[in-house]
């Protein structure tokens, strides 16, 4: 890479943006969280494009002051979360834009014949769910004719901020396989749309998007914002995959057999193959990768998000007694530092759990024990950082078996992977492979920059160098972990049967 690469990551809860140079280090970063939209719909939340925009050319703009920084911008990459969309008309006004959390289509979703989904899981690799385009468009036709009958294409969210920064009316938008196949409408085997779920679902009426490979460059950034923001205006934009897969990539998960598990909103946990490996049982996911590359995945669901939660109640419990007191995540992880050995018998359910999409069942949030010793409030943290390990090896077992693949090495990144609890419980639990740690958070931003690239030696030499080993010490401190997992799976197993 001769010069420097300019990333955008519109996630769950914010927009990133990050330089980096040749070195593959990020010379620049920031991050700017923004609120979805809500109404009386059930489960649905909307992104404002307009303020979300606003807030991407902001930050951009800001860089105008660093000439040290934008004089050696070549490219923009862009990548985003996963299902998040965009409905637009046939002048391309926006009429609905959904984050990867609208879940107002869940009943349309449940609805489907069971033969149905399976077909479509069978094409697409992905079980129907509400998080999916598809399944909104359904919900557009059944609860607002009126927007249904105006929508002629969407847009992944990746692929609507490329079209925006553009800047010019298109009237072929451009798509990668990653993010493409998180519509629901994609097939996973040939990595272009499938006009046969198209069709089944009476969606033919759609424009739909030229399918490119990940890190296409498709144009160069608009004159307009070129001088807004203080760039060339030969600056490349290039379409990056999704922002798990943009994840992996930086993470260093080149090879089949690698697994990387991304832990942040929500834990993906992702194993590179070499086909297209659909679980019979259909509870995982299928995903286009690198060329001739997939990623099978189970994934622990809502897990950062939950963490969230627990601190924000707390925080509010806290506030009530005194509110000029705040609860950092710092301090949350000293006090679990803290009291980590002192969990005893405690067994918890909140949130992270096993992967089965076609079930779609979710365990109800729970905590149990019957040692005296146990304080409840620092139980309820030591027992989410047990939960979430617990859950992280089921779903590589789970991955395992359905692959019959063997490991080559396992991965930890994301923003949620620091807690020191995690980095003790973890390497123990999956003793029998090694377990490697990412040094760089921001392995999203480096997969988005090099995707194109990812074939070059000095690339990889720099990804794996850039990983630290986690110790797996065979100690009493493993042996009770190992024993307290296989009964927290037996638990699970018991309550999701009759949840």
């Amino acid at each position: 890479m001769s010069s420097s690469t300019l990333t955008i990551d519109v996630s769950t809860g914010g927009i990133h943006i990050c330089i980096v140079d040749k070195r593959m280090q990020i010379i620049h970063k920031e991050y700017k969280e923004f609120e979805y939209l809500t109404s009386e719909i059930p489960g649905a939340k909307e992104i404002d494009t307009d303020t979300l925009w606003a807030l991407l050319i902001q930050m951009m703009r800001s860089l105008r002051f660093r000439p040290d920084l934008t004089a050696g911008i070549s490219e923009i990459a862009v990548t985003s979360q996963r299902e998040g969309c965009v409905f637009l008309d046939r002048e391309d006004r926006v009429l609905s834009a959904c984050p990867n959390i609208d879940s107002r289509a869940s009943k349309i979703a449940k609805s489907l014949p069971r033969s149905t989904k399976e077909e479509i899981y069978d094409i697409t690799g992905h079980w129907p769910d509400c998080y999916f385009p598809a399944m909104r468009l359904l919900w557009f036709k059944h609860e607002a004719p009126s927007t249904y009958t105006k929508i002629s294409r969407f847009m992944m969210l990746n692929e609507w901020i490329v079209y925006k920064l553009l800047g010019k009316n298109k009237d072929e938008s451009v798509s990668e396989e990653t993010n493409a196949s998180e519509s629901m409408l994609f097939d996973v085997r040939k990595r272009t749309w499938s006009h046969q779920i198209i069709e089944l679902l009476e969606l033919s009426h759609l424009r739909l998007a030229k399918i490119e490979k990940p890190g296409t460059i498709v144009g160069s950034v608009s004159s307009s914002l070129a001088r807004e923001i203080g760039i060339s205006e030969s600056v490349d934009v290039k379409i990056s995959m999704a922002d798990t897969q943009s994840a992996v990539l930086g993470s260093g998960g080149f090879e089949p057999g690698d697994i990387v598990i991304v832990n942040g909103s929500t834990t993906p946990v992702q194993l590179v193959t070499d086909s297209p490996i659909l679980d019979n049982r259909r509870r995982t996911w299928t995903c286009p990768y690198l060329p001739d590359l997939w990623t099978l995945e189970s994934n622990c669901r809502k897990t950062g998000l939950m963490f969230r939660k627990i601190k924000n109640d707390l925080q509010e419990l806290l506030s009530q007694f005194d509110d000029s007191l705040s609860l950092t995540s710092e301090q949350l992880d000293k006090i679990i530092s803290i009291n980590a050995d002192r969990s005893f018998d405690t067994m918890a359910f909140l949130g992270p759990g096993i992967f089965d999409v076609s079930q779609g069942k979710d365990l109800p949030i729970s905590l149990s024990f019957y040692d005296e010793r146990v304080n409840i409030f620092s139980a309820i943290l030591i027992g989410y950082i047990e939960n979430l390990t617990f859950a992280i090896k089921a779903n590589i077992e789970q991955l395992k078996e359905i692959s019959n693949i063997s490991l080559r090495r396992i991965i930890l990144t994301g923003g949620a992977s620091r807690n020191s609890l995690l980095r003790v419980i973890l390497p123990r639990i999956l003793r029998e492979n090694e377990l490697l740690i990412t040094d760089n958070l921001d392995t999203t931003s480096l997969g988005a920059s090099i995707i194109g690239r990812e074939k070059d030696s000095e690339i990889e030499k720099a990804l794996l160098n850039s990983l630290s080993r986690l110790s797996s010490n065979e100690d009493m401190v493993g042996d009770f972990y190992n024993k307290k997992f296989e009964m927290w799976k037996q638990w699970y197993s018991k309550m999701i049967s009759i949840t």
